[in-house]
C-alpha cells in the first residue's frame, strides 16, 4: 500500500510540475536575431589615408536587445563613397560573439560616406561616417563604445572601445608626443580597473575592447595631463547558457525504463550540436557518454533500471563555446515485490490485523441485513393492525 500510494503522490506532482515548467520556458527561438546593427567609432575619423578599426557590427533580436549568433554569420559590407572611407566587401561574425570589427581605411580627401551591413534573414543596418583633416591641437579626450549596449559574449570580448584626442570643435586632433591616459570604471565589479593605454605621436586614435566580469552598468572615464576627460556609458546584458535534463515518468518499476529529455541554451535559443556527457548512479543510458544535441538543441535518452532505488542522471558540458555547465535529475525505481510481501502467502499464519478488512466488511454486511429485514417487517406490520380494527364488533 505504501509504495502504491509514493507512485500515486509522483505522478500527481509530476501532473501539476509540467505545465508549470512549460510555462515558465521561453519560446523556441529565443532572442535568435534579427537584425544587424552599425557602429562606427569615433564617427569622425582623420582623412589620413589610414587604416582604423572603426566599424563594429553587431545584432538585434526583434525587441532591439543586443544578442549573439551561436553560428557563423556571413556580413556583407558596402560604402556608399569609398573615396572618402573604403572596408572589406565581407565579415565573418563568430559564433559565440557579440561584435566584430573591421578595418576602414580613410583616405587623405575629407568627406563623408555611409558603410552599410547586410546578412541574408536579418534586417539591414548603415551608419553615416564623416572624415576630417586632423589639425595639431587636441584639448580634449573623446571616448567611443560599441556596440550601444552589449551583450556578455560565450567567446571573445564584450565591448570595443576608441579613444580620441580631439580639438574645440570635436575633430581629430593630433600630439606630436602622443598621448599617455587611463580609463577606470565607476563599477569595479563590473570592469576591473584601471586600463592604461597611449595614442601614439602623430596619431589622434587608440583603440581596445574589454572583457567584463560581470554583466552590468559602469560609467567609464578616459583621463590624460592637460586634456578635458571623456566619458561614456558601458552596458552589458547577461547571456549565461542553460543545460537542463528531466525524466518522465520520475518514479518506475524494476522492469520499466525512463525517457530522459536533455536540452541546452543560450538566451532561450536553442544549440544543435551542443555535446552534453551523461552518467547515472546505477542501471544503463541508451545512448550513453557524450550526446549530441539534435536540431532543436534537444536530445531523448532512455534510462534502464539496474534495480530498485534512486538513480541520479548527471548531464555536464564544458565546451569553449558554453562554459562549465551541469544539470541532473532522479528517477526512483519502486520496489514491487514490497507489496507483494506484505500479502498473505499461502500456508502463512495470519494475525488478527490481517482479518480487520474481513471483518469490517462483514459488519457493513449484517448491519445492511439487518436494516432490511427491519423495514420489511415494519411494512408487515401496518397492513395486519389495519385488518384486525376492522374486524372489532361495531358498537
Amino acid at each position: 500500500m505504501r509504495a502504491a500510494a509514493a507512485v500515486l503522490l509522483a505522478l500527481l506532482l509530476a501532473g501539476f510540475a509540467v505545465p508549470a515548467l512549460a510555462a515558465a520556458g521561453q519560446s523556441a527561438s529565443g532572442r535568435a536575431p534579427s537584425a544587424l546593427e552599425v557602429t562606427v567609432i569615433p564617427p569622425v575619423l582623420p582623412a589620413d589615408s589610414s587604416t582604423h578599426q572603426a566599424l563594429v557590427i553587431s545584432l538585434l533580436d526583434s525587441s532591439g536587445r543586443p544578442t549573439l549568433s551561436l553560428a557563423n554569420l556571413t556580413v556583407f559590407l558596402s560604402s556608399s563613397n569609398a573615396s572618402v572611407g573604403s572596408i572589406p566587401t565581407t565579415v565573418t561574425l563568430g559564433a559565440g560573439r557579440s561584435f566584430v570589427q573591421v578595418p576602414v581605411v580613410t583616405s587623405s580627401r575629407a568627406g563623408s560616406t555611409t558603410l552599410a551591413a547586410t546578412s541574408a534573414g536579418l534586417q539591414p543596418a548603415s551608419f553615416p561616417l564623416r572624415t576630417a583633416a586632423p589639425s595639431s591641437k587636441p584639448v580634449a579626450l573623446a571616448l567611443f563604445l560599441a556596440p550601444p549596449s552589449s551583450v556578455a559574449a560565450l567567446s571573445g570580448p564584450d565591448e570595443a572601445y576608441a579613444v580620441q584626442a580631439v580639438n574645440s570643435a570635436g575633430e581629430p586632433a593630433y600630439s606630436s608626443a602622443g598621448t599617455n591616459l587611463v580609463i577606470t570604471a565607476s563599477n569595479g565589479t563590473v570592469l576591473n580597473g584601471p586600463i592604461n593605454e597611449a595614442i601614439a605621436p602623430a596619431t589622434d586614435l587608440t583603440y581596445g575592447t574589454l572583457a567584463v566580469q560581470t554583466a552590468g552598468s559602469t560609467t567609464l572615464t578616459a583621463l590624460a595631463p592637460r586634456l578635458a576627460t571623456g566619458s561614456a556609458q558601458l552596458s552589458v546584458l547577461p547571456s549565461s547558457a542553460s543545460l537542463s535534463i528531466s525524466a518522465s515518468p520520475p518514479y518506475i518499476g524494476p522492469d520499466e525504463e525512463a525517457t530522459l529529455t536533455v536540452s541546452v541554451a543560450v538566451l532561450g535559443m536553442p544549440v544543435p550540436g551542443a555535446v552534453v556527457t551523461l552518467a547515472a548512479s546505477q542501471g544503463t543510458l541508451v545512448p550513453g557518454g557524450a550526446v549530441a544535441m539534435g536540431p532543436g538543441g534537444e536530445a531523448v535518452v532512455h534510462f534502464i533500471p539496474a534495480g530498485p532505488g534512486a538513480a541520479t542522471i548527471t548531464a555536464s558540458s564544458n565546451s569553449t563555446l558554453l562554459g562549465p555547465l551541469a544539470a541532473t535529475t532522479t528517477v526512483v525505481v519502486t520496489d514491487l515485490t514490497t507489496t507483494a510481501a506484505s500479502s498473505p502467502q499461502p500456508g502463512s499464519a495470519l494475525g488478527l490485523y490481517d482479518f480487520i478488512p474481513v471483518i469490517v466488511i462483514a459488519a457493513v454486511v449484517v448491519a445492511g441485513l439487518l436494516l432490511v429485514r427491519y423495514t420489511l417487517r415494519k411494512r408487515g406490520a401496518a397492513p395486519r393492525e389495519d385488518y384486525e380494527a376492522s374486524e372489532q364488533p361495531k358498537a
